[in-house]
């Protein structure tokens, strides 16, 4: 029988799947994000675990109104004093008690039918150990201003992953439980793209393309922007992470070449070109001699290609072409 959170029943002991969000003054968001996971409506038992990591705005208030309301449902965790945002998603993660673990960022929102979804995707697929969708992009108003990626296959593994950069949105994913200790770093900080570099050593990714989530990519809460370099270097350590048996010599390089491409268009962007020299810096401690020089040129390369892409998008556009709202923020 189909449920949803509005229906009156006990909590499950042994929900199929948990909703994990993690929250930090998210109160213009959250709402919208834990109205948006309990109306889904699936065959499954689910939970919404909420981590709210002691925000200094309405956030907890919220959190607590929707415990009350939807008791069988949402699971509120209240620390005393704040965690941190990487303390806070591994304590929510260690909460879960579902065969299928999701994940959702307090200012983001899931569309209808993403639940039901990414279960019957897993269920057909047992070789995928987790799976993803598209996304709508949000600005901080809720207003779309695009799509975030186009061309992902409905499956691939380490070395598709990795060769352009993140192309998965992290509040779309569904992954196995059992894979939970094996997919999160034990300690230290970590970004979203190392746990999908984690997970698929045991398999498969699986891919939706359909817009079943909505990323606030223009939040004051993104972590990309509050700490763009924290984040790249974060992605660089998810590189480093990724041996010769995860994934083909070709993969890894061109991974480096992207690394390098989006380091420099960011310095560019900035008008500070010697920003770019750090990054540099810490791919030459892994590539050495003339794969270094290889490295560098190929980069170069995916900085052109990216540059005509993005010259193109606003020419179209400027033309009457193409709509603002078609924009793809991390294409394959």
């Amino acid at each position: 029988m189909e449920t949803t959170a509005d229906d009156t029943r006990e909590a499950s002991d042994t929900p199929r799947v948990s909703i994990c969000v993690t929250a930090y003054n998210h109160g213009s968001f959250i709402r919208q994000c834990l109205q948006s996971l309990v109306d889904q409506r699936s065959t499954s038992p689910f939970e919404v675990v909420v981590g709210e990591d002691c925000s200094t705005d309405d956030t907890r208030a919220v959190v607590l109104e929707f415990a009350r309301r939807y008791p069988a449902v949402v699971r509120p965790l209240l620390p005393e004093r704040n965690l941190g945002m990487f303390a806070n998603y591994r304590t929510v993660q260690a909460a879960a008690r579902g065969e299928f673990i999701c994940h959702c960022d307090g200012d983001d929102a899931w569309e209808p039918g993403k639940l039901e979804a990414e279960v019957a995707f897993l269920d057909a697929n047992p070789q995928c150990v987790a799976v993803f969708t598209n996304a709508w992009v949000m600005s901080e108003d809720g207003t779309r201003v695009g799509v975030f990626s186009r061309g992902v296959p409905p499956s691939f593994d380490t070395s598709y992953l990795i060769r352009d950069g993140n192309f998965l949105h992290h509040s779309s994913m569904m992954y196995r439980s059992r894979l939970r200790e094996s997919a999160l770093p034990a300690q230290g900080p970590f970004i979203d793209f190392q746990v999908y570099v984690r997970l698929a050593r045991h398999g498969a990714l699986g891919y939706i393309d359909q817009l079943l989530t909505s990323y606030r990519g223009e939040s004051a809460a993104s972590a990309i922007g509050r700490d763009n370099s924290g984040v790249r270097r974060l992605v660089w350590q998810a590189l480093c992470d990724v041996q010769p048996v995860d994934a083909s010599p070709g993969a890894i390089r061109q991974a480096q070449a992207s690394f390098l491409a989006d380091a420099a268009y960011q310095a560019l962007r900035s008008g500070q070109p010697r920003h770019y020299l750090p990054w540099l810096q810490l791919v030459r401690a892994q590539v050495r001699g003339s794969a270094l020089l290889a490295t560098q040129l190929k980069a170069g390369f995916v900085l052109m290609r990216n540059f005509a892409r993005k010259l193109g998008f606003h020419l179209a556009v400027k033309a009457g072409f193409a709509k603002r709202t078609a924009r793809v923020f991390y294409p394959k």
